[in-house]
């Protein structure tokens, strides 16, 4: 299993993009990304991808030159987005020898920016929209965390880990590796308990739902087949409705998550789980502190903006702090890297 960690820089469309010809607001600009082995870990420039887009439909403003630096004249030999994405594709299958990733962005607005542009300039390229089925929301997952419903900007969540942010914010590239640094800290923190679901099964699960929701509104068919009388229909029909338990099971064993393959999972060894029971130590003696201390240390740290309970921050605090120590391989910056 690889992961992979992909940024996307974007440049505004003229007047909002509402139009027949393109309705998007935004066009992918610079796409750049990053490789972890099975141990999350980063072996070099060859492991990285970096590649400007030329856009159809909009130039580069004043605030997207301030925010990423790219001009139009960076842009004006760029391949078109069906090329560089097909290109980025490309890139993915060599260096992961066409086997098993899963992909990582910094908020799902990526991942959406990505099949939209799919669908609106190259909706024939079924081998483009097929690299869209393992993608997670690593933002997301940050969030849950730390119990909070706010979102986390990548450099403020560097931060949480007790890591520097390296090089320069808002080129795509190094996004990508700054992504790759927090899903590095946090997939190898033992005892976290992180979970990755991915974003198109979340889709599937909001279509369902919405199919239910309609059939609920349209219908008593649920309350019916959930009486006395819908233990004696059979279990195809209650199956068509998903409203046996062992259909349900088969579905949720249907979506269940390939982001972390568990077989090739880091193993805790002897000195993992002695930094877990220092850090189980620990935390037990931070909760004998008084409420209102708690919430002192809480308030002095910038996750007060973020509405993390201080339980929860103590708790993701101490583990991070532990994974600096010489145990635990961070990944820097090799020379080589693309910025």
């Amino acid at each position: 299993m690889y992961y992979v960690c992909i940024d996307l820089e974007m440049g505004e469309v003229e007047h909002g993009g509402v139009s027949a010809q393109f309705p998007l607001s935004h066009e992918v600009i610079q796409i750049g990304a990053v490789i972890l082995d099975d141990q999350f870990h980063f072996n070099g420039g060859d492991d990285s991808f970096s590649m400007f887009v030329r856009p159809a439909h909009s130039s580069i403003t004043p605030a997207i030159f301030e925010l990423t630096g790219i001009s139009d004249d960076m842009l004006a030999g760029a391949c078109s987005f069906e090329t560089a994405f097909g290109r980025y594709c490309e890139w993915v299958r060599a260096r992961t020898g066409g086997g098993k990733f899963t992909t990582f962005c910094w908020s799902a607005r990526d991942y959406v920016q990505l099949r939209d542009e799919i669908s609106a300039k190259a909706g024939h390229r079924s081998d483009l929209s097929g690299n869209l089925d393992t993608f997670v929301d690593l933002q997301r997952s940050f969030s849950d965390i730390l119990g909070t419903r706010t979102a986390v900007s990548l450099e403020k969540a560097v931060e949480f880990c007790h890591e520097k942010f390296e090089g320069r914010a808002h080129s795509a590239v190094v996004d990508a590796f700054n992504t790759a640094v927090v899903l590095n800290k946090i997939a190898r923190a033992p005892g976290l308990g992180v979970s990755f679901p991915l974003i198109r099964g979340m889709e599937r699960g909001k279509i369902e739902e919405e199919r239910m929701r309609e059939a609920r509104e349209s219908t008593e068919l649920e309350s019916s087949l959930r009486s006395t009388f819908g233990a004696y229909l059979p279990k195809e029909l209650l199956d068509s409705f998903g409203l046996s338990d062992e259909n349900s099971k088969v579905q949720a064993e249907k979506e269940k998550s390939l982001a972390v393959d568990y077989s090739t999972y880091i193993p805790m060894n002897k000195l993992d789980r002695k930094l877990l029971r220092r850090q189980e130590k620990l935390l037990k003696m931070t909760k004998k502190l008084p409420l209102e201390i708690q919430h002192q240390i809480a308030n002095h740290h910038p996750s007060l903006k973020y509405s993390i309970p201080p339980s929860k921050w103590m708790g993701f605090f101490v583990k991070m702090l532990y994974l600096k120590s010489d145990m635990y391989q961070r990944l820097r910056l090799p020379g080589d890297f693309p910025f």
